[in-house]
């Protein structure tokens, strides 16, 4: 377009590139970008959430903990 060079994407144009091969290489960043960018999401969907605890796991959790701390003498200052 008047003497210099644009590729379309669906975000819109890109350019103006002065040469083809300015166009061109600007053109395959912008594909390995977006190939990256999609690995990357589908690394994400793929990591397993850890399940929530269920109130009787803390219960149980807060119980250990009350119980250890009883046995042991507190410090005044």
């Amino acid at each position: 377009m008047n003497g210099e060079w644009y590729f379309g994407t669906r975000e819109g144009d890109c350019g103006p590139f002065k040469t083809p091969e300015l166009a061109r290489a600007a053109l395959v960043r912008f594909i390995d970008e977006k190939v990256e960018l999609d690995g990357f999401q589908k690394s994400r969907e793929r990591e397993t959430r850890k399940p929530k605890m269920t109130l009787a796991e803390r219960l149980k959790i807060a119980d250990v903990i009350a119980s250890s701390t009883r046995d042991t003498p507190e410090l005044l200052i």
